[in-house]
């Protein structure tokens, strides 16, 4: 997930308030709609209406991450083989929708839906598993570029090492307390070390919210893991916390 919508309330000191609206009805899929939502950004969708005359496009805005293509199944395959190899393995077809009038949209709408929560599982196990690759020593010339834990997330943290968060939020670290100051980066472990924050008084926050700060304030990305109970294909970050680091230092922390 771009945490880059984050920055401009980080950038401000609040007080704030959130509204929530609800778009949809609720019904048996809301459960795991809501754990998608968490699985990470839901891709934007280039959605292309296909027949033999040519195409109609919709697209919510701009650097779409999945591609739909609906219409008559031959011009469909011609469309797909013509994209660039990089874009096949982003482009799903579908046989409902269509370019002509009374095309059934409420089929072709769960086809998209299913794409795009598909995509969101794909996602979140590749980076499970260049998680697994980066935390191996064996891999990559002996330099681990991986942290779990919040002592080496937050000393990471501090120096703007973390290039992707992993967050179980019902991990056992994620509600751990740390400490905070003013700043993205002024996070310590324990009350002792708050003392050379910053010249405010420092403060005490949950581990993933603190991380989360400053991996939105740092460029960061961010992507809910599944919790670590042998259902996922890869095993998470022990404690539910976990990150891809940007480096990391000679002797591999």
């Amino acid at each position: 997930m771009d945490l880059s919508f984050l920055t401009p309330l980080y950038e401000r000191p609040g007080p704030w308030a959130s509204v929530y609206a609800a778009t949809s009805t609720v019904d048996e899929a809301t459960p795991e709609q809501r754990e998608l939502a968490l699985a990470g950004e839901e891709p934007v969708c280039l959605l292309a209406y296909v027949d033999r005359k040519g195409a109609d496009f919709e697209l919510e805005e701009s650097r779409a991450g999945l591609v739909v293509l609906a219409g008559d199944e031959r011009e469909r395959r011609a469309v797909y083989d013509a994209l660039p190899l990089r874009l096949q393995p982003l482009t799903v077809e579908t046989d409902h929708g269509g370019r002509s009038a009374g095309a059934d949209s409420r089929l072709l709408d769960e086809d998209v839906e299913r794409a795009r929560q598909e995509h969101a599982r794909r996602r979140a196990a590749a980076e499970l598993e260049r998680f697994r690759a980066a935390r191996d020593p064996s891999a990559d010339g002996g330099i681990v570029i991986a942290a779990e834990g919040v002592p080496a997330l937050v000393d990471a943290a501090r120096e703007h090492r973390i290039s992707e968060l992993l967050v179980d939020p019902d991990g056992p670290d994620a509600g751990r307390e740390v400490w905070v100051g003013d700043e993205p980066h002024q996070l310590a472990v324990r009350r002792t070390d708050a003392r050379y924050l910053s010249d405010g008084e420092p403060h005490t926050a949950r581990a993933d919210d603190a991380l989360l700060r400053s991996a939105a304030m740092t460029g960061a990305e961010a992507i809910r893991v599944p919790p670590a109970d042998g259902t996922a294909p890869v095993a998470g970050p022990a404690g539910g916390l976990g990150a891809l680091l940007r480096w990391a230092w000679p002797d591999g922390t």
